[in-house]
């Protein structure tokens, strides 16, 4: 895939696929954008990673992960409704239906301005 047509996925609400987690509602991030409340090895990981594997923000979990873009489907009524029914753990279930609300706030906005609470999060490093 060239580099125009990768960089074209970066701002997308999609559903990832995480190691054994289930779907995901995600955000594909831009590994040049990634909020400074992110933590170096994310960072670092995101930079190495470019161009082979995309950065990934889970909603209503707040983690990162890197997905190949086959880990990846659209976020999109017809996907939402296959994977809304998937077995979700006990432990993840609150988290799931929060990141379905999120995401699908999300995707309803302009890329630009997905996540702008979270590049606009205050730096961590600044709470006392």
């Amino acid at each position: 895939m060239a580099e125009e047509e990768w960089k074209l996925r970066y701002g997308e609400v999609v559903w990832a696929k995480f190691a054994n987690f289930p779907w995901w509602p995600s955000f594909v991030y831009d590994p040049d954008k990634l909020p400074t409340v992110t933590s170096e090895e994310v960072k670092q990981k995101a930079q190495k990673s470019r161009l082979k594997q995309y950065a990934i923000y889970f909603y209503g979990d707040g983690s990162y992960g890197f997905v190949v873009p086959k880990q990846m489907r659209p976020f999109d009524e017809i996907t939402t409704r296959s994977f809304v029914g998937q077995k979700i753990p006990t432990t993840y279930r609150e988290n799931f239906q929060r990141a379905i609300l999120l995401a699908t706030d999300e995707a309803k906005l302009p890329p630009n301005e997905r996540v702008s609470w979270h590049y606009s999060a205050p730096n961590n490093d600044d709470d006392e």
